[in-house]
């Protein structure tokens, strides 16, 4: 049967879905989108993008998508209104000239509101996916400015479909917004993916900004200086992101037992990921991370203060309380090769079962309305 027609309105998703372009995102949401992009082409859909420019043509196909390129909107219109015109104006100038069955927006932002604009007149299926359990929380979310926030919330009550990553999100949707979401795994698909190795170092990868509290991974090694770090991630977006980057950088040449890369191109991520023993997350608040699944794929077990519930079985990441329970627990985990095989084969197992391919796929055709086929 043919396959509708998904215009993503992704504006920062670009440089993952072309590796090699040279722009400094790295994002969880950029990597999901770029990754379901390509499985969603494979399938027969036709796929469409809305991009920022990065160098790329006005109109080009890359991986079977089309990609379009919003205008730039500096210097055009009225100064302090271009956050509306041309800036979201111009994503419903996009879509209407595409008529897409369906449009797609994941993370919170501003741009959600021209899609749900151009969703309501024409009638076509809006599907928003959380990237954050930050998303409907009550409150403004601290990654967004007041007004991005505002404009994210106004749109939600257009929303379609509510796609969620964990159960935790589909309570706070429920509690927040009265309204019920499907639960869909991140996706991940590497091919040529290495191993883990008990003797290699524990990784830490992730934007260096506040939510991510790379300080708790310095405090981390300080505990344990008989094991080795190495810590990965670009700037935040927060307006003091290169002094917060600066600071942790700094605080990280001080430790002996810590290696501080910063930020590295998705396309190159992997090599970091081979060989290492363990993965260690300190965010306070996340969605689904990517390198959980990066981590799992080579049998690297993962240990983290958030545990995102996928299905029946748990998110396999080794839940810990606090920075005592964790180093314990990386001790504890380091010094039994017997437990941290047998922690890698379950996380291996996790993702064969909830996040592949095969198990993606069939929920996302019902989400864009193809209810059955192979």
């Amino acid at each position: 049967m043919t396959r509708p027609h998904v215009c993503f309105v992704a504006p920062g998703s670009y440089p993952s879905l072309v590796p090699g372009t040279g722009a400094g995102i790295a994002g969880g949401a950029e990597i999901q989108q770029a990754m379901l992009m390509r499985l969603l082409v494979a399938d027969g859909f036709r796929v469409s993008l809305l991009s920022q420019d990065f160098g790329q043509p006005e109109r080009c196909v890359a991986q079977g998508v089309e990609v379009y390129r919003l205008p730039e909107h500096r210097g055009r219109w009225v100064k302090g209104l271009r956050w509306l015109v041309p800036r979201l104006t111009d994503v419903v100038a996009r879509l209407n000239a595409l008529k897409p069955d369906s449009v797609y927006v994941r993370t919170a932002t501003g741009y959600l509101l021209p899609a749900a604009w151009y969703a309501r007149r024409r009638g076509c299926r809006l599907v928003y996916a959380a990237a954050s359990d930050l998303d409907f929380r009550p409150g403004r979310n601290p990654l967004l400015t007041r007004r991005d926030d505002a404009l994210f919330r106004l749109s939600l009550r257009w929303v379609d479909t509510f796609v969620l990553q964990n159960r935790a999100q589909a309570e706070w949707l429920r509690g927040t917004q009265g309204r019920e979401g499907v639960v869909i795994p991140n996706l991940h698909v590497e091919p040529g993916a290495g191993q883990g190795a008990l003797d290699g170092p524990i990784l830490w990868v992730g934007s260096i900004a506040a939510i991510k509290r790379p300080e708790a991974l310095i405090d981390l090694a300080a505990r344990l200086p008989q094991r080795r770090f190495v810590m990965i991630g670009g700037l935040g977006s927060a307006p003091d992101a290169q002094a917060f980057h600066d600071r942790i950088a700094q605080a990280a040449a001080a430790l002996p037992n810590l290696r501080f890369i910063g930020f590295v191109p998705p396309a190159e991520i992997g090599r970091w990921f081979d060989g290492a023993a363990l993965l260690v997350n300190t965010s306070s608040a996340e969605g689904f991370p990517n390198t959980f699944l990066q981590a799992w794929v080579r049998g690297v077990p993962s240990l983290s203060f958030v545990q995102p519930e996928v299905g029946e079985g748990g998110s396999s990441t080794v839940a810990c309380t606090d920075l005592a329970d964790m180093a314990a627990r990386i001790d504890g985990l380091l010094s039994d090769p017997e437990a941290w095989q047998r922690q890698g084969e379950a996380c291996r197992a996790a993702l064969a079962r909830h996040h592949a391919p095969q198990a993606v796929l069939p929920r996302y055709r019902r989400v864009f309305g193809v209810e059955a086929g192979p």
